[in-house]
């Protein structure tokens, strides 16, 4: 395995993937770069994948966050705010 797998790997794990804004990954690729642990070359390349990487896991926790938060609410049976509005148009009705 080459050494820019493992540090993208190392990158990639845990729920720290998350937190890491691109900036700081630039920072730490361009580390990387002078040290030469990854050919000048790769690192742009190793900091595309790994922002896109994150933005879609970001994207995907978004979804099951928003998805798994209006299933407590409908388990809890507390009211929505579409559900007020259609209770106050049925009380207008009458």
């Amino acid at each position: 395995m080459e050494m820019k797998d493992v540090i993208k790997k190392s990158i990639l794990l845990g729920m720290g993937l998350l937190s890491y804004t691109d900036k700081e990954i630039e920072k730490a690729i361009h580390a990387l770069e002078k040290s030469k642990h990854i050919k000048a070359g790769e690192g742009e390349e190793l900091i595309k994948d790994i922002a896109g990487q994150i933005k879609k896991k970001r994207r995907e926790t978004t979804a099951f966050i928003n998805k798994q938060a209006l299933k407590a609410v409908r388990e809890a049976r507390v009211a929505t705010q579409k559900g007020l509005s259609q209770l106050e148009k049925k009380l207008s009705k009458k």
